[in-house]
């Protein structure tokens, strides 16, 4: 049964959102860091956004894109 209640969320998850495994997350942070820090907020923030918006990224790291991204947007 638990089998069951995992592959049944694992499918209406992967149905519901548009979050993926993505193993460019680390290399997507430093970029929009280093666009932060050049002063391109706008194009940033999409970024920042991006990774905050993945369920399956690590929660750290997806926790300081969010706080990066409304950064960029007080900016």
């Amino acid at each position: 049964m638990t089998r069951f209640k995992e592959s049944a969320y694992t499918t209406m998850r992967s149905a519901l959102t548009s979050s993926y495994h993505d193993s460019e997350a680390e290399a997507k942070m430093a970029r929009a860091e280093a666009l932060f820090n050049n002063g391109d907020f706008r194009t940033a923030q999409d970024v920042f956004a991006d990774v905050a918006d993945n369920t399956y990224n690590p929660v750290l790291l997806a926790e300081k894109a969010r706080y990066l991204e409304a950064e960029c947007l007080r900016k």
